[in-house]
């Protein structure tokens, strides 16, 4: 039950702060920065769910994002696009994230401990 508090927490949190940099970045032109700092910041939630459903993570950053995927049916694709600099670091590329990070927060307060 706590885990998944935190994790309620930890996505609102980000959700904010993507938010809130989007908007300081549109000024500033910074929105690489912003797309490159959101993948890492998600792999301590991501281990989070995985433990949820009590699962050990893969070692791979990969591994970890299909198995998310598969098990809470989501798409990771922009994430997966970003890592493998496939995608360009674009506004629209920051909206995908928001958009991302709001479904993983609805999708958390749907999962019943």
């Amino acid at each position: 039950m706590h885990v998944r508090r935190e994790l309620e927490f930890e996505f609102r949190s980000k959700l904010i702060n993507l938010r809130q940099s989007y908007l300081e970045a549109i000024r500033k032109k910074e929105v690489e920065l912003i797309a490159k700092k959101t993948i890492p910041t998600l792999l301590p939630i991501f281990y989070g769910l995985l433990y949820l459903k009590g699962m050990r993570a893969p070692e791979s950053i990969e591994g970890i994002q299909d198995i998310i995927e598969k098990r809470y049916k989501i798409n990771l694709e922009v994430l997966k696009s970003l890592q493998n600099n496939n995608s360009q670091y674009s506004e629209e590329t920051i909206k995908k994230l928001i958009i991302l990070l709001s479904t993983l927060s609805d999708l958390l307060d749907e999962i019943k401990i």
